[in-house]
């Protein structure tokens, strides 16, 4: 069956849920993004999962369900805020679990994969149009924008062309994540948490591409953050609804400069190793940052795990 058909259909058999069901609303947070933040609904959209040999970009999530070796950083946070449904694949439990996050998501539509706006209109359907005020609303999203406009300089015939497309799919992916903020808070989310997109540069399946690719990343990403903060600053001024930030490019970097700190040995290679059956997987991943060319370690989950509790829910201990 086609992916998108799936996914339709999938939409459809959720958005019937009984909302009677329903219990996001006593969840701390409410989670939509890519595969850095899917604990597990791509998988339970395709039930397909990478094996060796693996890529340096999968296609489909890994034996934990994730884009990982274990647990993401949301499925960590909401562990550690006494609220595991918040972080549970929403796929799997629409009405209870508020984890929309999907591996391959980008922030923009029409790409002819998921996308944000899919998301937050699949939990507006389990909860009939209305969106509890008491979550957090987190949004992690644009990597995978970010790597299409990267690919879009790559594969241009010019480079003024080339700086067009990207800059193009840079402000359709910020537009889109400020319209399914306004969307969330005009039917009633109160309270925002949102993510800068990831710094692609850091990436193994960018820097292998050498000097030009890791220069052109490193623009495309902060290209994309100056507008997110833009749009940000404009957002701020809906009423009732307050809009924290967090940089977590920040915290990719320090981890990179000080990985001892982080109690980790290795912030450049990656743990799998590509093309092989044999020996695929490292012997220490919890000593890497990344598993692969885009996604971090469950390791890696848990220190952006720690340090987003630290910065945007410390006023919310229990």
């Amino acid at each position: 069956m086609h992916k998108l058909t799936r996914w339709m259909l999938l939409a459809l058999t959720f958005a019937s849920a009984s909302l009677a069901q329903a219990q996001g609303c006593n969840n701390r947070f409410v989670a939509f993004g890519d595969s850095l933040t899917d604990p597990g609904n791509a998988y339970a959209a395709l039930g397909v999962i990478s094996t060796a040999p693996f890529s340096l970009i999968p296609s489909a999530p890994y034996a934990s369900h994730t884009f990982s070796n274990g647990p993401t950083w949301a499925q960590r946070l909401a562990n550690s805020l006494d609220s595991p449904d918040s972080g549970a694949p929403a796929f799997t439990g629409p009405g209870t679990f508020t984890n929309y996050a999907v591996g391959g998501a980008r922030a923009r539509p029409g790409t002819g994969s998921y996308d944000l706006t899919a998301e937050v209109s699949l939990f507006l359907s389990n909860y009939g149009g209305h969106a509890c005020p008491q979550p957090t609303y987190v949004l992690w999203i644009g990597g995978d924008d970010l790597r299409d406009a990267l690919t879009a300089i790559a594969t241009s015939p010019d480079p003024a062309s080339g700086q067009a497309a990207a800059q193009a799919i840079i402000g359709a992916a910020v537009t889109s994540i400020a319209d399914n903020v306004v969307a969330l808070a005009d039917s009633g989310a109160r309270n925002f948490l949102i993510l800068n997109a990831p710094d692609i540069s850091h990436a193994p399946a960018v820097r292998i591409f050498g000097p030009p690719a890791i220069t052109a990343g490193a623009a495309l990403s902060a290209a994309f953050n100056d507008a997110l903060g833009a749009a940000i600053a404009q957002l701020r001024g809906l009423p009732q609804v307050h809009i924290a930030r967090y940089d977590d490019n920040v915290l990719i970097a320090a981890i990179i400069a000080n990985p001892g700190e982080f109690e980790l040995s290795d912030v450049v290679d990656t743990c799998l190793r590509f093309g092989v059956v044999q020996n695929a997987v490292c012997e220490e991943p919890s000593d890497f940052l990344f598993w692969d060319g885009v996604h971090p370690t469950a390791a890696g989950h848990r220190i952006v795990a720690r340090a987003v509790r630290a910065s945007a829910f410390a006023s919310q201990e229990d």
